[in-house]
């Protein structure tokens, strides 16, 4: 099995805590196979190449569900290993914007991870962000809609 690498448009951040990977909605689509492959199983690791950093998402094996990952970091290469519950997460998030043609829900979400001992994010950003609508906003529209027909 391969990994499966992508090169992503922008570069990525190290942040204070964080590491920042920003995904351009024409990147969205590759990176749910991508993500659904590793999954499934089908690959081992996912990699992203930023310009600047190596990042790898893997499965943390065992753990289908953990509130924090662990991440390795050498140079200029940062290993995530992740329960299969947060990169079901991360996936979700993609997908729902793919399905509302490349508008995410949330700005960022961040995927909780220990570098030895200390907190160490990865956060993901979103190209285009728009929140869902609030039970209120529905009702609105929904009435809308009903007067016009």
């Amino acid at each position: 099995m391969m990994n499966q690498m992508m090169q992503l448009s922008d570069s990525g951040l190290v942040g204070n805590g964080e590491y920042i990977l920003y995904f351009r909605s024409d990147e969205l689509g590759e990176v749910a196979i991508r993500l659904m492959m590793l999954v499934w199983e089908i690959v081992p690791a996912v990699v992203f190449l930023t310009g600047t950093e190596i990042v790898t998402l893997k499965v943390l094996h065992g753990e289908d569900r953990v509130s924090k990952g662990t991440v390795t970091r050498v140079n200029n290469k940062l290993e995530f290993l992740l329960g299969i519950n947060q990169i079901e997460c991360l996936l979700g998030v993609v997908l729902r914007a793919l399905a509302s043609g490349g508008v995410a829900e949330t700005p960022h979400i961040h995927i909780e991870a220990l570098l030895s001992d200390t907190p160490y994010d990865l956060t993901v950003f979103f190209e285009h962000v728009q929140p869902p609508l609030s039970q209120e906003e529905v009702e609105k529209a929904a009435k809308s809609l009903n007067r016009k027909l």
